[in-house]
């Protein structure tokens, strides 16, 4: 080290007795820097500081300037516009962070005071309050409403309101008992019993006047003049890969308007064999007619109807809301709304739910309805579409025997009108066997017997099977076929079942299918069904938005979690006073910079990518995973896959836009970023918008119970990669950088980056920080964009994943 004489010493300007060391020619100093004392005789200089200002600096912190004509950085809350003379207080309006040149316009929704070193934006604190407001009146709005009308229908019926919850009843003396929840039940048993009554009365005998109103209806939506379906099929048979057979030689003819039950033990091949007959199980062998016509069944599932055994319709949903949805979606797109409506009323009607249809449906976890009333909303759902064909699958499951006589009941009306129905029938009462007007006996993937019950009968009484009059046939049937058919006869015989088998290949009747019908006019009823794609999407939307209003807490809760996330993050960082990046000072004066901060803003980034994956993929995933089952019965009944996907996804939009609004304005509030709210909420909304489009991806590829973990794994694995750690240039050194580019934090923590370091361009080197990390600089735009096309890439991933996984389920 060179020694200091006493004339360097007496001489020098510097608090270190150390002689300055010029940082320019001119008087002038840079932008962002304060030199009251420098002129064209004594330019800037830098001094070397003292153990103390080093200190300081070394810490982050600015210490004063360690000689007369050294600069220093023009305090916050004023400005030092060139030269440098002068350092003035910053105007009202406008806000002057740590070395500014120029004040800085807050802009609209920002509160800036003389002297703000920062704005305060409460343009999203008015918007999240305002509607926060109009969302808790509507909300009390509704409930009130709600109330009110409840208990005006108590009063009418007179006597303590009683309220079912559960299985247990409370009393309007708000104590629950046991002699309460028996007096519910036995209510409820003589209401079902009631409802039978009045089905029963809708019988070939005594039809009434809205079943018959409900066939012309059922008769307006097809192209021609013969209503119904008539299939014939020939050696149906169905073997797996693996050489196993479900289903072999199945031979027979079902007739328009007549009723068909399909018995069979377990796992002998009943609900195979109505799969294959409606096309939603690829046949291996066999030949199909459709009213005389070779066809595939597949083409005609416009027009057919199927009744899964579990009830499958949107709890959230009322009876009619349920029931109306289909209507639009699969009558006719040249029926007017209120010939829709008509329609829907003799639905309802017909199935004696005219006083339930503006209940909510439930499921068993909050149960509304009956379960005889459930299972009437589920073959609701399907005669909204006016089929000619109806198949169910076990519609008596799950039933008591009134609720299952019934649903048979108003079956068996149905195709005394003309409608063909065919039903898998287990272990049926004697009254539901008598409801079936034919038979089809299946054992082991074969037929045993096909045709009227009658003939069944004699067919197995001529096989020494003894039917006694007291006995319930049906009974007697199930043995048989179930191979224990021995105590029914007075002999043995070896191998019963493969002998009845063989012997009804000898005796059935010869198959000759039916003379070719109009097959052209068949057609056309089928191209004519259903509404346009606009239509199913608009009608796929307002139902999600209906769910959405109903399930309002777990919205509430969503939007909560988002401003939780944004106050914490804000808080973390709310000592910084808004100035969340320090960098090195624009040459020549980098040697007056303090301890670099380039990690705080991408740290931001990770935090908040994680807060916004752990807030919105549980939501997210319940989008399309909550009702896996539904899509699945839409689709295989014709519905627009796209119209429902798109409706779906639009309706997520303003939960992702309360959500990110709530978000963005805590943070703002308490991190006052240099990015403009406007900015920093974009960047917000489309983070959220990604973390959406990803959960649906989850959702497609896991069971329900399973998505929302997976998807907040899956958020949380993607927001690592937004350049924090390991940064975007390691990323570029390892080839990689494609990969930190599908994951939306890279582009969020990117733009982030950029709005934050812009202001601060004339004071700090900030390419050398962006380059750095490997983020771009002037790129806000193309992350914008970037974030718009991989939440549009993930979206279109899901939708792959929705219609090509479980095609079978689609069919």
């Amino acid at each position: 080290m060179p020694t200091l004489s006493l004339s360097d010493i007496f001489n020098s300007t510097c608090l270190s007795g150390t002689p300055g060391i010029p940082l320019g020619t001119t008087g002038d100093c840079l932008p962002g820097f304060y030199c009251p004392h420098n002129n064209a005789s004594h330019p800037p200089e830098y001094c070397a500081p003292t153990p103390a200002c080093q200190v300081s600096r070394i810490a982050g912190k600015v210490c004063p300037a360690q000689g007369t004509y050294e600069p220093t950085v023009c305090t916050h809350g004023y400005y030092c516009p060139p030269p440098g003379r002068e350092q003035i207080i910053c105007p009202k309006g406008h806000f002057c962070p740590w070395g500014s040149s120029k004040p800085i316009e807050c802009g609209f929704g920002s509160i800036c005071g003389e002297g703000a070193l920062k704005r305060v934006d409460i343009m999203g604190l008015g918007f999240m309050v305002g509607i926060d407001v109009l969302l808790l009146a509507g909300t009390l709005g509704v409930g009130a409403w709600k109330w009110l009308k409840e208990r005006g229908s108590r009063g009418k019926k007179g006597g303590a309101p009683m309220a079912r919850i559960g299985t247990a009843t409370i009393s309007g003396k708000g104590h629950a008992s046991k002699g309460s929840e028996d007096m519910e039940l036995t209510k409820m048993k003589s209401k079902e019993e009631d409802e039978i009554e009045e089905v029963n009365e809708r019988e070939h005998e005594n039809l009434s006047a809205d079943l018959l109103k409900l066939v012309e209806s059922f008769k307006r939506s097809i192209d021609g003049k013969h209503f119904g379906l008539t299939f014939d099929f020939q050696n149906l048979g169905l073997k797996l890969k693996s050489g196993r057979e479900l289903l072999s030689g199945v031979n027979g003819t079902i007739e328009a308007g007549t009723m068909w039950g399909v018995m069979g033990p377990s796992g002998a091949g009943k609900t195979t064999f109505m799969n294959v007959l409606m096309g939603k199980v690829d046949k291996t062998e066999g030949t199909f007619w459709v009213n005389g016509v070779k066809q595939e069944m597949k083409e005609y599932k416009r027009i057919i109807g199927y009744v899964p055994q579990d009830d499958i319709v949107l709890p959230e949903l009322t009876v009619r809301e349920n029931i109306l949805h289909s209507a639009r979606c699969r009558l006719p797109s040249s029926w007017s709304d209120a010939e829709i409506q008509a329609h829907v009323d003799l639905v309802i009607s017909c199935l004696s739910l005219t006083h339930v249809q503006h209940s909510l449906v439930g499921d068993a976890v909050r149960p509304v309805l009956s379960g005889g009333q459930r299972k009437r909303v589920n073959i609701g759902v399907e005669l909204a579409a006016a089929p000619m064909c109806l198949f169910c699958d076990e519609p008596t499951s799950g039933l008591d025997s009134t609720s299952a006589l019934a649903v048979l009941k108003l079956l068996q009306a149905l195709s005394r009108l003309g409608v063909t129905v065919v039903s898998v029938i287990h272990q049926p009462s004697i009254e539901i066997y008598e409801c079936l007007d034919n038979l089809l006996l299946i054992s082991a993937g074969h037929a045993m017997f096909q045709g009227p019950r009658e003939e069944m009968v004699r067919f197995l009484k001529s096989e020494g099977f003894a039917f006694k009059p007291s006995s319930n046939p049906a009974d007697i049937v199930m043995d048989i076929i179930s191979g224990q058919g021995a105590k029914h006869r007075s002999f043995a015989r070896e191998n019963e079942v493969a002998h009845l088998i063989s012997r009804w290949d000898v005796v059935q009747p010869t198959f000759n299918p039916r003379p070719a019908g109009d097959s052209t006019a068949l057609k056309r009823t089928v191209n004519n069904r259903g509404g346009s794609w606009y239509k199913q999407m608009v009608f796929c939307f307002m139902r999600s938005m209906i769910q959405q209003q109903r399930q309002i807490s777990s919205f509430f809760l969503e939007i909560t979690v988002g401003a939780i996330a944004g106050a914490l993050i804000g808080l973390a960082v709310t000592g910084a006073d808004g100035h969340l990046f320090q960098g090195i000072y624009r040459y020549p004066y980098e040697v007056l910079s303090i301890s670099i901060n380039y990690g705080l803003l991408p740290q931001i980034g990770l935090i908040g990518g994680l807060a916004i994956g752990l807030a919105g993929s549980p939501s997210g995933v319940k989008v399309f995973g909550e009702e896996k089952l539904i899509y699945w019965r839409e689709a295989a009944s014709g519905h627009s896959r796209s119209a429902y996907y798109v409706g779906k996804v639009l309706c997520t939009l303003p939960r992702i836009a309360l959500s990110s609004l709530h978000f963005a304005t805590l943070f703002a509030l308490l991190a006052t970023p240099l990015i403009s709210f406007g900015k920093g909420y974009l960047l917000i909304l489309l983070n959220f918008y990604c973390v959406y489009g990803l959960a649906s991806i989850v959702s497609m590829m896991t069971r329900k119970e399973n998505g929302p973990l997976l998807s907040v794994v899956v958020g949380i694995i993607v927001s690592v990669f937004c350049g924090y750690g390991p940064t975007l240039k390691n990323a570029k050194d390892w080839g990689l950088e494609w990969w930190w580019r599908m994951c939306p934090g890279t582009w969020f923590t990117e733009a982030l980056y950029e709005e934050n370091l812009r202001p601060y361009e004339e004071l700090f080197n900030i390419e050398e920080a962006a380059k750095s990390l490997g983020f771009n600089l002037g790129w806000y735009g193309k992350d914008i964009l970037g974030l718009v096309a991989l939440g549009i890439a993930y979206r279109i991933i899901a939708y792959i994943g929705l219609v090509g996984l479980k095609r079978d389920r689609q069919r």
